[in-house]
């Protein structure tokens, strides 16, 4: 089974949690500062829930929210559950829990007296859990507390928060115990809390439905492949998953797992047949095409893409039986727009190269890697002079991109209130020429110029009262020698990049000394295995935001 490390450039950008608590009643904004007082004379009409046993498997209790819930005139809704603490000193509370969207807001406090600061970070599982509900844009969420905040033998209320109450009853699943914390002092991690809890990974069918997976669904099919292929398959994606590590800066590493199926080689036929066309195709020789000195051997079959899941083929098999499959951490559905403009273009990952496809009335007409590097290409195809656009969920316009001739482009992007966002140009994929760079109020952002790709000349970043925080020179993409600068080189500050979140365009991370353009946004809930490293008193995954890049 061939492993393929590959390291990419994401341009992923993760906002900050907002504090809902503070460590000081007078700083907690309302409804959370009063909830003390609401919850704990109530805190015996929670149910208690026990702490799990050493068993084989984790004990998953039910429940149901939103029964007899505290609601406040702000519109705010609160239901909680009870947990006792072991009158063993120094264990860890562990614990993983489902519950509908509307109800991801949580937090924990003693049953009586004053509260303290409590749950600091938390996990999002990156599959499917036997017992547990849950999908990849509402993941099972994991996390630990340790055994410092929790006196001995007392009761404790772990309370859940809807935003805007709606009468619906909310299903509660969760599995919780007290442990020793890992060896050697270390942090928990998904690893050590799934293995703690003794959570189980739900079988392949499962993890069809919690991926949403048209290409494990294909995998399922017992018409086209045998349960212990598709077992294996999803082994090899989980772990897929789990190894994909993403760094700071945009940078990330994965590994593609591929082989051969043990029970039979069904025809690329008969799974179109049943599923339908694959979301994009890589050839043999688009394939190499991409293909840079660190990019391994060639490949001698081309890709079938179905969302996570590649079946492979012999261009050289006329019936096109599946010689392998692979899986991979990038989704590739939206490789092929469903709703769109009739000229349009779509950004997907392949093989850990980006890919820009360009479409006519929802025909593939042509293919670029690496669009607006140095190192863009065309590999396929031709595009016609004309307006290229996406729009926004709404309809309303979000990107147009107009080709000329011999090359050359124009690029334009637009905040969800309507005004310019990005003006640039490019060259054969390549950013050429000036970029601006606009607040939502008009006033000037970033201005550069580019050449091939790479910074050329002068870069200048205002504020939005117009202040000049940077101006310097470049030449070929580096900062020019013996140049005056002002302001701080290097990246933008955090808050500059994410002003205009959440209510206006993504903004790429390490925007201006690479810009990007925009995508549509990333489900709310988006699941790189990483932890998030919030630190608001009230854990609230509605400001865990994953902006596209």
């Amino acid at each position: 089974m061939p492993l393929r490390p590959t390291l990419g450039i994401l341009l992923l950008l993760i906002s900050t949690g907002i504090s809902l608590f503070a460590d000081t009643t007078s700083e907690t904004p309302e409804p959370f500062a009063s909830l003390p007082r609401h919850l704990q004379p109530r805190a015996s009409e929670f149910p208690l829930v026990p702490s799990d046993t050493d068993g084989e498997t984790a004990h998953i209790t039910t429940l149901t929210l939103n029964q007899k819930p505290e609601v406040f005139d702000s519109g705010h809704a609160f239901d909680a559950i009870r947990i006792r603490s072991p009158k063993q000193p120094g264990l860890d509370l562990i614990w993983a829990f489902s519950t509908p969207t509307a109800w991801r807001h949580w937090y924990i406090l003693p049953a009586t007296g004053a509260p303290k600061p409590g749950f600091k970070n938390w996990f999002n599982g990156d599959r499917a859990y036997a017992g547990l509900d849950g999908d990849i844009a509402n993941p099972v969420t994991l996390q630990s507390l340790d055994a410092a905040y929790f006196e001995p033998d007392r009761e404790y209320l772990i309370w859940f928060c809807q935003t805007r109450h709606t009468p619906d009853p909310a299903p509660l699943k969760l599995t919780l115990r007290f442990s020793p914390p890992p060896k050697d002092n270390q942090p928990w991690n998904l690893k050590t809390i799934e293995e703690a809890l003794k959570l189980k990974t739900a079988p392949a069918a499962a993890q069809s439905d919690y991926f949403k997976s048209r290409g494990a669904r294909i995998l399922c099919d017992t018409d086209l492949f045998h349960p212990e292929d598709a077992a294996s398959q999803m082994d090899h994606f989980l772990y897929t998953r789990r190894q994909t590590e993403f760094m700071k800066d945009g940078l990330y590493i994965t590994i593609e797992t591929s082989c051969p199926p043990c029970h039979g080689s069904p025809k690329l036929a008969d799974i179109i047949r049943k599923h339908g066309a694959p979301d994009c195709v890589l050839t043999t020789a688009q394939y190499n095409a991409t293909r840079t000195e660190d990019s391994g051997e060639p490949t001698e079959y081309d890709r079938h893409y179905y969302d996570y899941f590649v079946f492979e083929t012999d261009p050289a098999d006329r019936e096109q039986h599946i010689r392998r499959v692979s899986s991979q951490y990038f989704d590739t559905t939206k490789a092929r727009p469903a709703k769109a403009p009739d000229l349009t273009w779509a950004d997907v990952t392949l093989v850990g190269t980006d890919f820009r496809l360009f479409y006519d009335h929802g025909r593939e007409i042509a293919r670029y890697i690496r669009w607006q590097t140095p190192e863009a290409k065309r590999i396929s195809g031709e595009t016609i002079p004309a307006a290229y656009q996406r729009t926004y969920d709404d309809g309303e316009p979000m990107e147009k991109l107009t080709y000329a001739h011999d090359g050359n482009w124009t690029y334009e992007s637009y905040y969800r209130s309507g005004p310019v966002y990005r003006r640039c140009a490019y060259l054969d994929g390549k950013l050429e020429g000036g970029l601006t760079d606009y607040f939502e109020n008009g006033g000037k952002r970033v201005q550069a110029t580019y050449r091939q790709g790479k910074l050329h000349g002068r870069l200048q970043v205002w504020s939005e009262d117009s202040r000049v925080e940077r101006d310097q020179y470049f030449v070929d993409g580096k900062p020019k020698k013996n140049a005056p600068c002002t302001g701080k080189p290097g990246r933008l500050k955090r808050s500059d990049r994410a002003a205009p979140l959440p209510t206006s365009v993504p903004i790429n991370p390490i925007c201006p000394i690479h810009p990007t353009d925009l995508t549509p946004a990333r489900p709310r809930f988006s699941t790189p295995p990483m932890p998030r490293r919030h630190q608001p008193a009230c854990c609230s995954l509605e400001h865990d935001l994953s902006p596209s890049g």
